[in-house]
């Protein structure tokens, strides 16, 4: 893991447990509906798709899941893709299919 990685994942992680103290005691915004934490509830994982567009613009494409096998504040990064390519194009959709499975397998 690169060192930049290590600054995101730390950062990452402090946000979601600022998220977690914060919307701790809330009550749902609309009766009978879950709270919108619960999302954010131990443990979640996130994954990272670094994807870039014509060379202009880059954007983020961000994966979460409740996996309890799999520790929580788990944070993979993949990329960067360029979406011009047809054969990082694949690699992207082998990805997706690599992280799907591997949240529905552990589960």
């Amino acid at each position: 893991m690169t060192e930049g990685n290590k600054v995101i994942e730390l950062k990452f992680s402090d946000l979601v447990d600022k998220f977690r103290e914060k919307f701790r005691d809330s009550k749902p915004i609309i009766e009978g509906r879950d709270r919108f934490d619960k999302n954010f509830r131990k443990p979640c994982q996130f994954t990272i798709l670094w994807i870039k567009f014509r060379n202009e613009q880059d954007f983020q494409l961000i994966l979460k899941s409740n996996n309890p096998k799999i520790p929580d504040k788990k944070l993979k990064f993949y990329g960067p893709f360029s979406l011009e390519s047809e054969k990082q194009t694949k690699d992207i959709e082998e990805v997706l299919k690599r992280v799907f499975f591997e949240f529905v397998e552990k589960k």
